[in-house]
């Protein structure tokens, strides 16, 4: 069964978990880093069917079917990113010792450019997808 839903008052037409505001995103990126698989359906009240359907249709980049003008990709990810037209912020930056630097103004970042492209650029969320669907035999 599907538990996701994609609806411009709920979400603001990302991929949430159907009838909540919860992403499907904020499910796989928290899935991702949490050890503890019971500890983390009590936190988000989903269950453990919602958890594999949000899993199931990121990895499978079902959000790539948009249907409506206000359909989204989640924040987060880099497929948001990329629609929204971004561009790589790595070559604004130099690094050392692990603190990135903008050549610009003088931001100072305490990571790598990496981290910063990640925080600022998004993940993909497929391959957290992939990963927790290993980690949890989903």
């Amino acid at each position: 069964m599907n538990f996701v839903e994609r609806n411009a008052k709920r979400g603001f037409g990302q991929p949430v978990i159907t009838g909540r505001g919860l992403t499907v995103f904020s499910v796989v990126s928290f899935a991702y880093y949490k050890d503890d698989m019971n500890f983390f359906l009590n936190e988000f009240d989903l269950s453990k069917e919602e958890m594999k359907s949000a899993i199931l249709y990121c990895k499978n980049r079902q959000c790539k079917l948009i249907d409506s003008p206000s359909d989204r990709y989640c924040v987060g990810c880099i497929l948001r990113s990329i629609s929204e037209g971004w561009k790589s912020i790595q070559d604004d930056f130099i690094e050392s010792d692990g603190i990135s630097i903008s050549k610009n103004n003088g931001t100072v970042y305490l990571g790598t450019k990496e981290e910063l492209e990640d925080d600022e650029f998004g993940v993909m969320g497929w391959v957290l997808a992939e990963a927790v669907e290993k980690k949890w035999l989903l």
